[in-house]
């Protein structure tokens, strides 16, 4: 696999694919890899110098969740998951790039950067929190640890 970096990622998705595929979206570009969501965290995450399991206890711990949780991966990528572990589509979302939000009925319109929006089945309460929390989570690491 070559190397890609966090540098400018807003999210990655699951494709709508009968293969495994993944979807990352940056700010300048996409690319559509042939590898699960997980795998992909997980090699983010080594390029870090982290691994996801450490991150995930970390963020448990700092934030007092056990659902959906964010994982800190450097301080300009701190991706939130908006479905649970055993969706058949999953999303993470970067926290840093996120510019806006908007109730559009059963669902919510994320804004990054350049124009570039995310249509999520999810209510605006939930990606708010979630982005709150993600947010909170890359002051305590930076700030405390």
């Amino acid at each position: 696999m070559q190397v890609i970096s966090t540098k400018h990622l807003l999210y990655i998705k699951t494709a709508s694919s009968n293969h495994i595929k993944t979807d990352c979206v940056f700010l300048n570009y996409n690319y559509h890899l042939p590898i699960s969501v997980n795998k992909l965290i997980a090699y983010y995450a080594k390029l870090h110098l982290k691994t996801p399991e450490l991150q995930i206890e970390t963020a448990k711990n700092l934030l007092n969740i056990n659902k959906l949780i964010p994982i800190y991966l450097d301080h300009k990528a701190i991706l939130f998951p908006i479905k649970q572990k055993r969706a058949p589509i999953q999303i993470y979302i970067n926290a840093h790039y996120i510019i806006g939000m908007t109730a559009k009925n059963d669902s919510t319109l994320i804004h990054f950067k350049k124009g570039i929006t995310l249509e999520v089945d999810e209510p605006i309460s939930l990606i708010s929190k979630k982005c709150h929390e993600s947010l909170a989570l890359k002051h305590f690491i930076e700030h405390t640890i």
